[in-house]
């Protein structure tokens, strides 16, 4: 997935429309991976799914940073720093969900499983990025400098990208 995605991301620099991809992607998987009903097939190509879509996240975020923050953005500590944030708050979530069905089960107030409050969390969290997602348009600082002859050999090349780009950015 991070190849696939990476690629795409390289040629058009369209991170908000490969970080939705990855969103529902993940989403759709994670519903699919929830059911009971889902057969061990079906959970196996879930599983594979999942891993290709949550694995290009923290890539394609890193990069977009990087891209924001040019020339003064230290790719260094955007990654160290994500990598950070994503390990504490996966070492919360287990400990977080296990207080919350430990002080609902015995009161039956809310009889969540462990998969559906993890659905939840990330459908809260993923609705957020969906509602804010769209109104933010930062320029993006590295193309801008390539675009005005920074680091590329022509104006046609930096035209060529703004085309690539403006077809997915404006989705």
């Amino acid at each position: 997935g991070s190849l696939a995605f990476g690629a795409f991301v390289d040629y058009t620099k369209a991170y908000k429309f490969a970080m939705h991809t990855c969103f529902f992607g993940t989403l759709f998987t994670l519903i699919l991976i929830s059911d009971d009903h889902t057969i061990d097939h079906t959970l196996d190509i879930a599983v594979l799914l999942l891993g290709f879509f949550v694995g290009p996240m923290q890539p394609i975020a890193a990069e977009l940073a990087v891209e924001q923050t040019y020339p003064k953005g230290d790719e260094n500590a955007i990654v160290a720093t994500q990598q950070t944030c994503g390990n504490f708050v996966s070492a919360l979530a287990v400990p977080a969900f296990k207080i919350i069905f430990d002080l609902t089960r015995p009161y039956q107030i809310l009889p969540i499983r462990f998969d559906y409050a993890f659905l939840a969390l990330f459908i809260a969290v993923s609705a957020t990025a969906f509602r804010y997602g769209p109104g933010y348009h930062a320029p993006l600082a590295r193309v801008a400098a390539n675009a005005n002859g920074e680091d590329l050999a022509s104006d046609e090349a930096s035209e060529h990208l703004e085309l690539r780009s403006s077809k997915y950015n404006s989705l």
